[in-house]
């Protein structure tokens, strides 16, 4: 928060982007057979109650072919995906992934330097964003806060991508 303070003072345009979640940290989603699904909604499949308690299990929303579990903290979800995923009966397990897109904030660790990412996406965001105007940073331990413009033509996919903040 310090470090994004920093850069906002320093770039005030950048003041309303924040960072934007591909999943909320709450949400699974399970596939499931269908005998295992029966079960789920009768209430008497027992092999995902240890999994259920130990995560905070919230709700249960049920679909023809999938299960929607809502958990009470915030987690890894694709970590919590492969445990699920290991049960009797569940074809697949993932995060709940928000649809679209929208502005965010990548952050990558490099030495002794953070580097900041400032993507200001436009263009049918909810199929994803079609534009991405990309404002780079870096920040040290001890707070200087360095603008190093615009990324390259390579890094702007990568940072669009959003594969380095995963």
């Amino acid at each position: 928060m310090r470090d994004v303070a920093l850069i906002v003072g320093l770039e005030p345009s950048l003041s309303g982007v924040g960072y934007f979640a591909a999943s909320d940290g709450k949400q699974l989603l399970l596939s499931a057979d269908a005998q295992t699904l029966a079960e789920m909604q009768a209430g008497t499949y027992s092999a995902w109650n240890c999994l259920n308690q130990t995560y905070g299990l919230s709700s249960t929303r049920f679909g023809a072919t999938y299960v929607l579990l809502r958990l009470k903290g915030n987690y890894n979800l694709e970590r919590l995906s492969s445990y699920y995923a290991a049960l009797p009966g569940i074809k697949g397990a993932g995060p709940d992934s928000l649809i679209g897109g929208g502005s965010t904030i990548c952050v990558v660790r490099e030495s002794a330097a953070w580097h900041y990412v400032f993507d200001i996406a436009s263009g049918d965001c909810p199929a994803g964003c079609i534009n991405h105007e990309l404002h780079h940073f870096t920040v040290t331990s001890s707070g200087t806060v360095a603008a190093l413009g615009v990324p390259s033509d390579a890094d702007k996919a990568v940072y669009a991508s959003r594969e380095a903040c995963r």
